[in-house]
């Protein structure tokens, strides 16, 4: 499984940092070209090139997982149409 750790230089992301006591302010899970990411006020799917186009600094790194793709489903990527996601969730189908 490839995760996306970045950081940028706007105030936001460096309040995350200081409160963390991270090197980095935002993590996304790497679906292919694309990334599922949190953003206020949703996760949303957006191309991995225009994520790491938007931060000063990025690492890509490789983390064991025995299924990257369930992962991925549970997060809202490819296997899940996020907005029928959203609305299950709403409707308490998935918690």
């Amino acid at each position: 499984m490839r995760v996306l750790f970045c950081t940028s230089k706007l105030p936001g992301a460096a309040l995350i940092r200081a409160v963390t006591w991270s090197d980095w302010s935002h993590v996304a899970i790497v679906d292919g070209e694309e990334v599922i990411e949190a953003t206020w006020p949703a996760v949303r799917v957006v191309p991995l090139a225009e994520v790491i186009a938007k931060h000063s600094r990025h690492i890509l790194v490789d983390i064991p997982c025995d299924d990257p793709a369930a992962v991925i489903a549970a997060a809202g990527g490819s296997a899940i149409d996020v907005p029928a996601r959203k609305a299950a969730i709403l409707s308490g189908v998935l918690k």
